[in-house]
């Protein structure tokens, strides 16, 4: 399961209206996750205002066991939005 934050703010994914996505639990032959890329998070960036932002990924993963947990949280990741402006073409 997954998480996302923006400037510190617990995002909503924007297909499945949750704050938590699930991550998949199936592999295919070479241990890659499958199906691949099924289980995104899309947030919503509309309203971000034309500046630096920190996005920060937090992953709960689950073991074989339901007790077996643990968690992983990147580092912040800094992106910038610029201004909106008509394009030229």
């Amino acid at each position: 399961m997954h998480q996302m934050f923006v400037d510190a703010v617990k995002q909503t994914d924007v297909v499945t209206a949750k704050d938590t996505v699930a991550n998949t639990t199936k592999y295919n032959s070479q241990g890659n996750p499958d199906p691949i890329g099924f289980y995104r998070f899309v947030v919503d960036t509309k309203n971000l205002s034309g500046r630096p932002h920190q996005l920060v990924v937090h992953g709960l993963f689950s073991g074989r066991r339901s007790e077996d947990r643990s968690a992983s949280t990147a580092k912040p990741l800094t992106f910038y939005v610029d201004a909106h402006r008509p394009r030229p073409w």
